[in-house]
C-alpha cells in the first residue's frame, strides 16, 4: 500500500456498495440456512412419528394372533403401496437436495444443512421400509388365515396344464 495517493471517491463508494452487498447476501443466506434448518427438523418430526406408527402397527400385526382377516379387499395394501411410492419420491427429491448442500461453497459443517438433509433422508427410507414390512406382514397375515381347497390341489401334469387353459 503506498500512502503517497489519495484514495478516490469512486473507491470509497465502491468499498461501501461491496460491503452493503455482501453483508445483505449474508443476512439472506444466514436466513435462508435458519429456515431450511428448521423445515427439514419439522419434516424429521414429521416422518419419525409416521414411522413409529408404522412400526407399532407392524408389532402388533405380528405379535396378535388375530382370528379375522385384515384387509380382505385388499385396500390397505393398496394403501401403504400408494404411501411407499410416496416416501420413494420424497426420497429421489432428498438426495440431490442434499448432495447440493454438501457441494455448496457457502455452506458450512456447522450450518447443519447437508446433516439434516441426510438425518431427514435416513427417516424417510426408515418409514418407507417400516410401509413395506407392514404392508408384507398383513399380507403374510391374511394368508394365514386363508382356507385350503384341498379339492383345488393340482397332483399331476396334466391337471395343472388344464388349469391353466
Amino acid at each position: 500500500m503506498n500512502p503517497q495517493y489519495q484514495t478516490s471517491r469512486e473507491t470509497i463508494t465502491t468499498l461501501a456498495d461491496d460491503v452493503r452487498d455482501v453483508a445483505q447476501r449474508s443476512l439472506k443466506l444466514l436466513k435462508a440456512i435458519e429456515d431450511t434448518v428448521d423445515r427439514l427438523c419439522y419434516d424429521q418430526r414429521i416422518y419419525s412419528t409416521f414411522a413409529a406408527v408404522a412400526h407399532e402397527m407392524l408389532d402388533r400385526v405380528k405379535a396378535v394372533k388375530m382370528a379375522k382377516v385384515i384387509d380382505q379387499d385388499g385396500k390397505a395394501a393398496d394403501s401403504l403401496q400408494i404411501a411407499q411410492v410416496a416416501a420413494r419420491e420424497l426420497y429421489d427429491d432428498l438426495v440431490p437436495r442434499h448432495k447440493a448442500a454438501v457441494a455448496d461453497k457457502r455452506l458450512t459443517r456447522d450450518d447443519g444443512v447437508a446433516e439434516e438433509y441426510q438425518r431427514l433422508i435416513q427417516i424417510v427410507s426408515n418409514l418407507h421400509d417400516a410401509l413395506n414390512d407392514l404392508r408384507w406382514a398383513i399380507g403374510e397375515h391374511d394368508a394365514d388365515l386363508c382356507e385350503i381347497d384341498e379339492s383345488a390341489v393340482l397332483s399331476s401334469e396334466e391337471e395343472i396344464s388344464n388349469s391353466l387353459k
